[in-house]
């Protein structure tokens, strides 16, 4: 559950820390606390933040200092302090804050006064991306969590833990950041405590998200994001002073529901344009999350967030729980970008024409000189209009770019932790930690390191080693993985996963043990051998898998060599899991999954270049060996029922029996992600974006080659996009045309087969195959076209129930569509419904064949957000 924690609100925000000699309560005018206030000082640029209780505790040498205490909707407080050796105690009274209309709000002119502060916050966007060439700062974060209630059926089991749900989970965690223009992050945890739990964790990896990107973190649309005005509407609300600057608070609102907007208060400073702070709500699979960054100025015209603070509340199969995070920064050091250094004047397009026309260099559009006029007066410190701003600094952004050693790369992270984070003890933390803690968190602290100690003496047994791994019995069935040395390690599968039904083998499982060795961070090897037994046949199988596996930065690839006697469904894809032919034959009598026994000997290997282009090859030799029902044993059998022979049911079938023949294929592959952008996290890279795939691929079956028969020539073109529809949705389109331009002496199995599906499941990956179509009906050796398309509502009629919206379910139409020159037209319509209790799925599909109806059927899965073998 902690993890889950983590995983869920970790990606959202860039958290911060600090240290301290003045404590005491912020309270307002009659005495009641003000949890969660920002706390500044300017001498040292650390922020603290007062606790749920309205307690605060700041550490300061001694000295004079001018304290800033901030609460949205309160009047700053700001005052200076001679602090001693001891500490100074202050309760610090906060006064509502008194706010004035726009000039605009009050005459009620036609169009709302946000709009234009929010234009020129947008066109400042990149302007504030790119203002600071480094800093460096350190962060204190401390986050905690607890159950709010849970469902009859886990309470023992809680109990058994020794879970108490009145005790909060804590973990505190001090790292020094360190930035560098453009998109380079570094992190170094100095210290960790996190309630007993000494896994290494990091929920601050995602640290230099920001509101002044386009899209934060997981797919967050920024309501200062160029496209804003197609998710948000906006209302002025009021303006207010903050020390000498005037702040216009806005409120945003979504124009409709979804997973990736905010809702809440927008505080823009006036003239400067940027962010003073917000309070913004949201959800996201289900989890309320509340969001507040309070930003300071920590050098002229530059604010930085000094403290955040996001908490959030949900339910999973019946456990409510509640978290929440606070973070404060101290120490900023910050260089200021040299290109950017003076502030400049921002003009709206849409309400100071006047202003822009009497300017004495305009800009003329469509000109590429403008750029270099434009930077001329950003280097002056002179006016520029929204447009001119974004086009200047989409410019540049493309410039750095293009001189990045990696451009395809948009940002560089780097995560560690020192040596010695978990050694610091109570005091260390007493002195540390700028945020006083809770009695629940000092409770839940005491009860999980008491905890803590007992599952380390029974890990620890009579061996000093408990990295290692013992033998049990248990292994043979269950799986583990053994710790042979630094390089090596086995792994036993979860074998009894294996176990399985058919119709030509009746029972029969596999056994599959894997070793690896890891020559370095780069480079891997893996040797699988495999074991299957059929029980029907009483013959065993077997086959012997070898891989070598190599990355440097974005060039990656893989080499396979493959071997044995096995088995193989007609369509290699496998477009019948074998648990759930099991299921079907055992419970309805209905044997799906048709099968050849297979001698092979295949080698392949795939190559990406740079993240954007790759290419790969197999060749591959077959003696493809025909299979016939061996047992008719079925648990609940009727008269009316029978088992259909192992041969495909297809009106394309060539012969009705193929004995025994070999093939001998050659396969090359290119494919092309088109402007793929990637992130970079230590040494990981990971996509940033959905770039369109294209994919070709050619296959040549060669005749002659020890005995082989067939003489094929096929190529494939695939297609695969997903087309972003604004706060209307977003259409996944994944298309494939395919053309045998010679087929001689192939067998049934040599044809182009397609992902059909008969079951009452769902498939699992996403457009990786049809609902209803008939596993081997349209299989083809001529020319074909086949598509899948699924538009994902952001909202539709479910997701405008609240009780469902909060659950998390989503809803989208997919409409597939196969032609093949022998069979014609065929056509599948449905509506799906996902994350149902977090993770359920059912569709209602029909499909049609020649304009005519052929079936309807309701099928239930799983979620494939949350599983998928795409």
């Amino acid at each position: 559950m902690r993890a889950y924690f983590i995983f869920i609100v970790g990606f959202l925000f860039c958290l911060s820390a600090s240290a301290g000699g003045i404590k005491g309560r912020v309270i307002d005018e009659e005495g009641n606390p003000l949890p969660f206030t920002t706390i500044y000082v300017k001498e040292t640029g650390s922020g603290s933040i007062s606790n749920e209780s309205g307690l605060y505790e700041v550490r300061l040498e001694p000295g004079t200092y001018t304290m800033i205490f901030q609460f949205l909707g309160y009047q700053t407080q700001q005052f200076t302090i001679q602090i001693s050796e001891t500490f100074t105690e202050r309760d610090i009274v906060m006064l509502k804050q008194a706010f004035l209309l726009a000039e605009a709000q009050i005459k009620g002119g036609s169009e709302d006064p946000s709009y234009k502060i929010i234009r020129k916050a947008i066109a400042k966007s990149g302007f504030h991306r790119q203002q600071i060439e480094t800093y460096t700062c350190e962060v204190y974060l401390k986050g905690g969590g607890r159950l709010v209630s849970v469902p009859w059926y886990l309470r023992k089991v809680l109990e058994d833990e020794g879970i108490d749900t009145a005790a909060t989970f804590v973990t505190e965690s001090v790292s020094k950041i360190v930035y560098q223009r453009p998109n380079q992050f570094k992190e170094e945890v100095i210290s960790v405590r996190t309630s007993g739990d000494e896994r290494d964790s990091n929920p601050m990896r995602f640290i230099g998200a920001s509101f002044y990107e386009p899209i934060v973190a997981e797919g967050i649309i920024s309501p200062l994001s160029p496209r804003a005005f197609s998710y948000y509407k906006f209302r002025y609300v009021s303006t207010f002073t903050d020390r000498e600057y005037q702040v216009s608070k806005i409120e945003v609102i979504p124009r409709s529901k979804g997973e990736d907007v905010v809702a809440g208060m927008l505080y823009i400073v006036d003239g400067l344009w940027c962010i003073h702070s917000f309070e913004f709500s949201m959800v996201v699979q289900g989890i309320e999350l509340n969001l507040r960054q309070v930003f300071a100025p920590v050098a002229e015209n530059v604010w930085l967030p000094v403290t955040h603070k996001y908490d959030g509340t949900g339910k999973l199969l019946g456990v409510r729980f509640e978290f929440g995070y606070l973070a404060s920064v101290s120490g900023y050091n910050i260089t200021l970008n040299p290109d950017l250094s003076n502030e400049i004047t921002v003009y709206d397009d849409k309400t100071e024409q006047d202003l822009i026309d009497s300017r004495e260099n305009p800009l003329v559009k469509g000109k590429a000189k403008d750029i270099n006029i434009a930077e001329e007066k950003l280097s002056k410190g002179e006016e520029l209009t929204q447009k001119e701003l974004r086009q200047l600094m989409k410019s540049y952004e493309k410039e750095q770019r293009k001189e990045s050693e990696e451009p395809e790369v948009t940002d560089y992270r780097t995560f560690s932790i020192d040596s010695l984070a978990y050694k610091s003890d109570s005091m260390y933390w007493a002195e540390r930690r700028p945020i006083p803690l809770t009695d629940s968190e000092v409770k839940g602290y005491k009860l999980q390191d008491s905890l803590y100690v007992e599952e380390k003496k029974e890990e620890a047994g009579d061996t000093l080693d408990t990295k290692k791994k013992k033998f049990s019995p248990t292994d043979i069935l269950f799986g583990n993985t053994y710790k042979i040395n630094s390089r090596d390690n086995l792994r036993i599968h979860a074998n009894w996963t294996s176990i399985n039904f058919n119709t030509v083998d009746g029972w029969n499982f596999e056994y599959k043990l894997s070793y690896y060795r890891r020559f370095d961070e780069k480079r891997r090897l893996e040797i699988s051998p495999l074991y299957r037994y059929s029980f029907s046949r009483n013959k065993s199988f077997g086959k012997l898998m070898t891989e070598y596996r190599y990355r440097d930065g974005l060039m990656k690839g893989n080499i396979t060599a493959e071997g044995g006697w096995y088995y193989s469904q007609f369509n290699a894809d496998v477009p019948i899991l074998p648990v759930f032919n099991s299921f079907s034959s055992l419970v309805f009598e209905n044997n799906y999954m048709k099968v050849y026994d297979r001698n092979f000997v295949e080698a392949r290997f795939k190559h990406s270049f740079n993240g954007e282009w790759a290419i790969g090859g197999k060749a591959a030799f077959d003696e493809r060996i025909e299979t016939f029902n061996t047992t008719s044993q079925t648990w609940f059998p009727v008269d009316s029922r029978e088992y259909t022979p192992n041969l495909p049911s297809s009106p394309n079938l060539p012969l009705q029996d193929f004995g025994t023949s070999r093939a001998f294929k050659i396969t090359a592959l290119v494919e092309w992600k088109i402007g793929a952008r990637y992130g970079k996290s230590d040494e990981r890279y990971y996509e940033r974006n959905s770039p369109p795939i294209v994919t070709v691929r050619y296959t040549r079956a060669v005749p002659n080659v020890w005995g082989s028969k067939p003489d094929i020539h096929f190529g494939a073109v695939n297609v695969k996009y997903a087309f972003k529809l604004s706060r209307l949705g977003k259409l996944n389109i994944r298309s494939e045309y395919g053309n045998f331009r010679k087929f001689e002496n192939g067998e049934f199995i040599d044809f182009a087969h397609f992902m059909g599906n008969e079951m009452y499941f769902t498939r699992w990956g996403s457009m990786n195959g049809y609902s209803l179509l008939p596993y081997y009906q349209f299989s083809t050796a001529r020319n074909y076209l086949s598509t899948y398309a699924i538009y994902e509502f952001r909202n539709f009629i479910l997701g405008n129930i609240p009780t469902l919206r909060m659950l998390g379910v989503n809803e989208s139409l997919l409409l597939n569509h196969l032609y093949t020159q022998r069979e014609g037209h065929y056509v599948e319509v449905g509506y799906s419904i996902t994350n149902l209790f977090r993770f359920g799925r059912v569709d209602f599909v029909s499909s049609f064949f020649n304009s005519g109806f052929r079936e309807f059927k309701i099928q239930l899965g799983i979620s494939s957000d949350i599983f998928s073998v795409d």
